[in-house]
Order: structure tokens, then C-alpha cells, then sequence
């Protein structure tokens, strides 16, 4: 990054990225460090953080994001510049790439064979994404699911967990380590801080699998689990309001979500506690952790 610009491969893609915000390329060491990364300008996408401007400027320090030179969003305080660069990053994926189909999922493969669990902001996906992982489960993603158009596997997009609030406690008591960003302060989500994918999900970062699994998480604090097997039309429909591009893709979209429900049995879970999901994950998919 001191160089000008630094190309990061995050496969399938790659970031060109240009900032002057030490934060960000220290955090972008610790969670990035064992990735591919060159200087040099030839990624898919070309981003440039870099200080706001004007009379706003000089009231609190900003950040603004410029993506082909062009600023899609409002600027943040300078403190949020790297939780900035990761939402930008998925905004890059989900407005400009559609020979995928995108969920709004966390994915995690044991083997060959992927668990899928979609879920609106609150729904706790996140949380469990990361608990799964730290459990031996290999990380595809916590937020941007790429299923193919046949809809018969989904590529591996690995890049650092977003954990909010008091799941970022929870996560770093159960991960023992210190492989998490600097946490960002009274954002629009309240405080977010990121977190390093495994070394196992990094090394099999271009390794994809196939749909086995969709859980529709619901965490509830002091819930019994409470398990309801959904019918192939109730998970379309909870699908279809967990995509990004389905109405780009149209038809396409409707064949590869109806093809996902058709080989892939859909349960909706209440739990307050990740352990008492073990028993039904590993009775699908086993106990084998690569």
C-alpha cells in the first residue's frame, strides 16, 4: 500500500486498492496476510479510499469510497474506513457480477458438500458462520453465496466474517487468538469488527461445493431448539428474499433457486446456542472437518 496501489486476490476476484489509511492497511495484513497480493493495477475491481473533502472535512476526518472513480456512497467517519472497504467490497459483487446467482448467506463446506444458511440482518448468520468455522467447518463465505446458474454448486467467495455488536465477544471468547480487525465504533450496525477465516478455508479458497443443506437460522436467547421442515415452495419463496440479483437474472434466477429447493431439503431453526445444532448438522453431513 505504500507503494500506490496494492492488487489482492480473493478468489475468484481481484481488489486493486489504493488508500492512505493506516488502519486500513493494518488490518488488511492481519486478516489478509496469507492471500495472494501484488502491487500492480490489474484486478476486476479498483478502489481508492481516501479522505473527504470540503467544508466537512474540517468539522471530522472521512472516509470516502471511489470505485472507477466514482463515490456510490455517503462518506463515513474515518474510523469505519475498514469495515467501509469490506461493505464496499461486497457491493462491488453484488451489483456488477451476474453469471452467479448471489444469496445473502454464510456457506460452509465439510468435504464437498455445503451447508447454506441464509438470513436477514439480526437473524444471528453471521455468528454462527463464524462458531461453524472455528468448529473445523471450511469457510465459502459469511455474506455472498455464488451459485451457479445450474444451481448444482456454489464457488467459494473467502474473505473475513463481519460480527456485530455482542457476537463479537462471543466469537473472539470461543476463537482464542487474536485474528480480528480493529472494532469500528458506533457504525450504522453499531460496533463491527471483522475476523480472519481459517487456514483451512483460506487453502481451499478455490474449492467449491455442492449444495447439501439450507438452514434458516433464528437465534433466540434462552430458546429451546425448535426445528420446522420447510416445503420446496416456502424455501423458494425465503430464498428469492435473500438473493441480490434475482430480478437481473429473471428467469435464470427462478430455474436455479427452483433447481436448489428441488436437491436440497430446507429447515428453518430456533436455537440459542450453537451446540444444540450439532446433532442435526452432523447427522447430515457427518463429522469429517476438511
Amino acid at each position: 500500500m505504500a507503494a500506490g496501489e496494492l492488487t489482492l486476490e480473493t478468489p475468484p476476484y481481484r481488489f486493486t486498492l489504493r488508500t492512505r489509511f493506516p488502519a486500513v492497511s493494518d488490518n488488511l495484513m492481519k486478516l489478509y496476510g496469507d492471500n495472494p497480493a501484488w502491487a500492480g493495477t490489474d484486478g476486476d475491481f479498483h478502489i481508492h479510499l481516501r479522505p473527504g473533502r470540503g467544508l466537512a472535512r474540517l468539522f471530522k476526518s472521512q472516509v470516502v469510497f471511489e470505485f472507477d472513480g466514482q463515490s456510490p456512497f455517503f462518506p463515513l467517519t474515518a474510523n469505519q474506513a475498514f469495515p467501509m472497504l469490506e461493505w464496499g467490497m461486497n457491493w462491488c459483487i453484488s451489483n456488477h457480477i451476474h453469471h452467479y446467482l448471489i444469496l445473502h448467506a454464510g456457506v460452509l463446506g465439510q468435504g464437498d458438500r455445503g451447508l447454506i444458511l441464509p438470513g436477514a440482518p439480526g437473524s444471528g448468520k453471521s455468528t454462527l458462520t463464524a462458531a461453524l468455522m472455528l468448529k473445523g467447518w471450511r469457510l465459502l463465505t459469511d455474506e455472498l453465496g455464488l451459485v451457479d446458474i445450474a444451481g448444482d454448486r456454489i464457488t467459494a467467495f473467502v474473505r473475513p466474517v463481519s460480527l456485530k455488536n455482542a457476537s463479537i465477544a462471543i466469537i473472539r471468547e470461543m476463537a482464542g487468538n487474536d485474528d480480528f480487525s480493529d472494532i469500528a465504533r458506533n457504525t450504522s450496525k453499531g460496533d463491527v469488527c471483522h475476523m480472519k477465516p481459517s487456514p483451512i478455508s483460506i487453502k481451499n479458497a478455490h474449492r467449491p461445493v455442492i449444495p447439501r443443506l439450507i438452514l434458516f437460522p433464528t437465534w433466540q436467547e434462552g430458546a429451546r431448539l425448535a426445528v420446522t421442515e420447510l416445503s420446496r415452495a416456502s424455501a423458494l419463496v425465503r430464498l428469492e428474499q435473500q438473493t441480490f440479483n434475482f430480478a437481473v437474472l429473471g428467469e435464470k434466477g427462478f430455474s436455479t433457486l427452483s433447481h436448489l429447493v428441488e436437491h436440497c431439503p430446507a429447515l428453518a431453526v430456533t436455537y440459542s446456542d450453537t451446540e444444540q445444532l450439532m446433532p442435526l448438522l452432523e447427522s447430515g453431513f457427518g463429522t469429517d472437518h476438511v
